[in-house]
């Protein structure tokens, strides 16, 4: 049975300590900021894309009553301001961080150095 499929390598390697930097000092509380914001982007996101198919799923719906329009408009609104606000927030962080620290990146992928990690050697 498994020739069908090849072999196939364990991304993480053998141990936890080969998982790709999580276990180490430059990567663990860094990799967990970086994953928390992309995390909550794309939940904010995903949530914005859901209500803005249900509001227009509303105003499809509404069969012309004007309270009905109204509610749906706002949802709709609220829904493109929300998308504004996300991408807007990773727009300004990108632009602070250029001004600051020379890289779009450094604030949305922080690096933590401790023992270890002098000047970001890697050992």
């Amino acid at each position: 049975m498994l020739s069908i499929f090849g072999n196939i390598k364990n991304p993480l390697g053998t141990t936890f300590q080969g998982a790709a930097g999580y276990s180490s000092v430059q990567g663990g509380l860094g990799l967990l900021i970086t994953n928390l914001i992309r995390l909550t982007t794309i939940g904010a996101g995903i949530w914005a894309l859901a209500n803005l198919i249900v509001a227009g799923i509303m105003y499809i719906g509404s069969y012309g009553e004007a309270e009905k329009i109204t509610m749906a408009w706002a949802r709709i609104w609220h829904s493109l301001i929300g998308l504004l606000i996300i991408v807007s927030s990773l727009t300004i962080t990108a632009i602070i961080s250029k001004v600051f620290f020379g890289d779009y990146s450094t604030i949305l992928n922080p690096v933590i150095y401790g023992p270890g990690n002098v000047g970001g050697a890697t050992q």
